[in-house]
């Protein structure tokens, strides 16, 4: 939350009671009154609530929260509120971000919230003349896609591009490989990404005469990944990162097998000074061997 008034230096904050600091909380960041009376968690999320969110609730659990106080990120005075029971944190934090606001502070930058789904398409006969078809379609299935979440639509997401990959050689022939960049905004992406090629795969089918790789039934075969078609800042001036290598057939998410198991074993941890065994002796050096002349 951004502090526009006094900035997020508040020197002694920490020594006000509670009413007081969020009196000077609502002053700096002009929360309602109905903002605050949340801040006491009477009114929260209850377990019924829960229950219709995930599996198998038992309850809810609160945490504390607290203000880092101090950043100034991009130019701008932050306040940062944190949820944790850990003590010592939240000081931690405020103090390290004094630190740096000494220097101007923190400077971040992001790439696109955007996702990949990865759609295999087997059995086409003519993989050229498919990918072509795929790209002349490019509009209409990008429209279609585009009218699967309303919602994220009208918050600034939905399809961004489409692009069409032809596998030549691989383990089990040649393939299409179909990726949907796809803009999920705040939210995590993997059901609506999941959902639009999911809804894209008959057209993808009816256009190419392929088949979809199937998941066991469940759908297409999809492989996920937030951002990795993102901008690489550095000496090459912001080069677009490589897509991903297909997954096999059936196979979601596959990744090779560990090829150094060594590197996974835990070594014992020793405890206490190294202790030397009362027999163990340094050996001398050799001496050195004569030479013949």
């Amino acid at each position: 939350m951004a502090a526009e008034k006094r900035g997020s230096r508040l020197p002694g904050f920490y020594n006000q009671p509670l009413s007081e600091r969020r009196r000077l909380l609502a002053e700096l960041t002009h929360l309602s009154d109905e903002d605050l009376d949340a801040l006491d968690g009477l009114a929260g999320l209850a377990a019924e609530q829960a229950d219709h969110m995930v599996e198998n609730v038992v309850g809810v659990y609160a945490l504390p929260l607290g203000i880092a106080l101090n950043f100034v990120v991009n130019g701008r005075e932050i306040l940062v509120p944190m949820a944790i029971e850990e003590p010592s944190v939240v000081a931690g934090a405020s103090y390290m971000a004094k630190l740096a606001r000494l220097g101007g502070g923190f400077y971040a930058h992001t790439t696109p919230p955007e996702m990949i789904g990865q759609i295999q398409i087997l059995g086409v006969s003519d993989l050229p003349t498919a990918r072509i078809a795929l790209l002349e379609k490019k509009d209409e299935l990008l429209a279609e896609a585009a009218e699967i979440d309303p919602l994220l639509k009208r918050l600034g997401g939905g399809p961004r591009d489409l692009q069409v990959r032809l596998i030549s050689e691989s383990p089990i022939g040649p393939f299409l490989v179909l990726h949907l960049i796809y803009g999920v905004r705040d939210a995590m992406g993997a059901n609506a990404i999941n959902t639009a090629a999911e809804r894209l795969a008959p057209h993808l089918e009816a256009i190419t005469g392929g088949r979809v790789s199937a998941n066991g039934g469940a759908g297409v075969t999809i492989g996920s990944g937030r951002g990795r078609l993102g901008r690489q800042e550095g000496p090459g001036g912001g080069k677009p990162r490589a897509p991903p290598a297909p997954t096999p057939a059936g196979v979601v998410g596959s990744r090779p097998p560990n090829r150094e198991p060594h590197l996974l074993r835990a070594r014992p941890r020793r405890r206490g000074p190294r202790r030397h065994h009362p027999r163990a002796r340094a050996r001398p050096a050799p001496a050195p061997a004569a030479r013949s002349r």
